[in-house]
């Protein structure tokens, strides 16, 4: 009985633990939609406009924090920053060098960004090329509704597998209990 209860609580443990990975990541995977579409579209705009026209206005410059909206930032061939709607601080924040080489080696990639301690933000790169010259489009937004998110569904599983364990435990309890009272006395 204890090696079929224990057999339980383990697969009801592995259980919730694929159920809260699986959620978490998409929700994470999810969080890079509109820093795609962003990407794409700016990658569109950058490689049709003539050279006279110059980069695509982008908007006001905000602040990045977890829970900021969506940003852009245009970098050329050499990673300086070309435009810009991301401010940390006073300052465009720069993206590791390493993941705009990498947009460029793969064609395009998403990372998770930490520019600061307390603010993280879902971050799709992308190359451009057009009669302007060439570079990169980095697109971003916070990730702090995805995080809160992810820690309610890790909430959620937990109060789950725990009434789970509960059920076994006492399912456990009625059926030993059970047994021994239906037991003929020696």
């Amino acid at each position: 009985m204890l090696v079929a209860w224990l057999g339980c609580c383990v697969l009801a443990t592995i259980g919730a633990a694929a159920v809260y990975v699986v959620a978490q990541q998409v929700g994470r995977r999810a969080a890079d939609d509109v820093p795609r579409a962003l990407v794409a579209q700016q990658v569109a705009a950058l490689s049709s406009r003539e050279p006279t026209t110059g980069l695509p206005a982008l908007g006001p410059a905000t602040a990045l924090s977890s829970q900021s909206g969506p940003f852009v930032i245009v970098y050329d061939s050499a990673h300086r920053v070309l435009s810009t709607t991301a401010l940390l601080g006073d300052t465009t924040p720069g993206l590791p060098s390493g993941t705009l080489d990498d947009a460029v080696l793969r064609g395009a990639t998403s990372v998770t960004w930490q520019p600061r301690v307390g603010v993280r933000e879902a971050v799709t790169a992308q190359p451009w090329t057009g009669p302007a010259g060439s570079g990169v489009v980095v697109a971003g937004v916070g990730l702090g509704a995805t995080e809160d998110r992810a820690r309610s569904v890790l909430v959620a599983v937990t109060a789950g597998w725990a009434l789970v364990l509960l059920a076994l435990t006492a399912a456990v309890v009625v059926v030993r209990h059970g047994t021994e009272r239906t037991r003929p006395a020696r």
